[in-house]
């Protein structure tokens, strides 16, 4: 979209340019409007390296829109690519146009910091046998740069889509290109549209405000990931909307896996580090907010066990998830006591 106005015979109007990040999300809005993939998936620049019937390769660039405040990459871009780049790799199995639903997803990381792009691997390893439905194995590695972030495994159901849902190929070449699309200007937009752009002003605004290596990022404001911390954990909640949904318009999986972990993470010692997480996914997250809850299991001198649950609006289960957290070297526990 150009940013030139007509010039009138009295005076020239002046123009402003939009923030960067502001206008990363309008294009990812324009480019959304092309079927096949949903606004996470434009909004975070996903770019296929490969995509056949020996595996996906699926990789984020860093950058404002993405990264937490220290500048390591924010858990809810990992786990929507990884997401993605697992069920893309049985998706080349069944057809592009296949409503894919993740049915459980298992990270283990490495413990090394998650900068610079990350890249999904991962490959289809079949189907399970002997039931009535299709359900299949999918695994994979993420890549932090060059170094090895985590190992993943999954396992996607392919259920019918909901009543008047169109699927349509996933156009996995040409997402890389979503920010040479055109913006739209905002009097034109869709009112589901217009909400992801007051969404996308309003974060960006807190994350001014809340600027320093230990405040919030706009990602974090974006997607709601703002838990507090409770006496035996933490609760967040989070708006669902077409910013942080899929293509059927429920919660997407990447994102309502991180709402999970980014919970969990807070119910312990800001200087724990999350060893692995586990996630079962019930039912669709749909309606207008999802709540989540995280509670310490187990808080000891080497490690921490949360279980976190994530309900919608009318108190069904949507996503239940178990994360095991270490502490860095050199942390001394607070409850430890110096021996003599």
């Amino acid at each position: 979209m150009s940013n030139d106005h007509p010039i009138s015979a009295r005076k020239k109007r002046a123009t402003v340019a939009r923030p960067a990040v502001i206008e990363h999300v309008a294009r990812a809005v324009a480019a959304s409007r092309r079927p096949g993939l949903h606004f996470p998936g434009y909004f975070l620049g996903l770019h296929t390296h490969r995509l056949d019937e020996k595996g996906v390769s699926i990789s984020i660039a860093e950058g404002a829109h993405c990264t937490n405040a220290d500048g390591t990459m924010n858990i809810g871009a990992i786990a929507v690519v990884t997401d993605l780049a697992l069920g893309g790799a049985m998706r080349v199995h069944f057809g592009q146009a296949i409503r894919m639903a993740t049915l459980n997803m298992q990270l283990n990381f490495t413990g090394i910091p998650a900068r610079g792009e990350i890249r999904a691997d991962t490959r289809f390893d079949g189907l399970l046998r002997g039931i009535s439905s299709t359900q299949g194995r999918v695994s994979g590695e993420v890549y932090a740069g060059k170094e090895l972030l985590i190992r993943a495994t999954a396992s996607f159901g392919t259920p019918p889509a909901p009543p008047g849902a169109q699927l349509t190929d996933v156009p996995w070449f040409e997402l890389h290109k979503a920010q040479s699309v055109e913006s739209i200007p905002e009097a034109h937009l869709h009112k589901r549209e217009q909400d992801i752009m007051r969404r996308a002003k309003a974060a960006l605004r807190a994350a001014e405000k809340d600027s320093g290596r230990h405040g919030h990022a706009f990602i974090e404001h974006f997607w709601s990931q703002l838990p507090r911390k409770t006496r035996d954990g933490a609760v967040c909640t989070v708006p669902l909307a077409l910013h942080n949904g899929n293509r059927v318009g429920h919660a997407q999986g990447g994102v309502l896996f991180s709402m999970a972990v980014s919970t969990a993470m807070t119910a312990l010692p800001t200087a724990s580090v999350l060893s692995s997480a586990s996630a079962w996914y019930i039912r669709p997250g749909t309606g207008h907010k999802l709540k989540v809850r995280s509670r310490i299991l187990q808080h000891g001198r080497t490690m921490g066990v949360v279980l976190t649950e994530v309900t919608d609006a009318e108190g069904h289960r949507v996503l239940e998830a178990m994360t095991t957290h270490a502490y860095p070297e050199h942390h001394v526990h607070p409850d430890k006591v110096a021996s003599v």
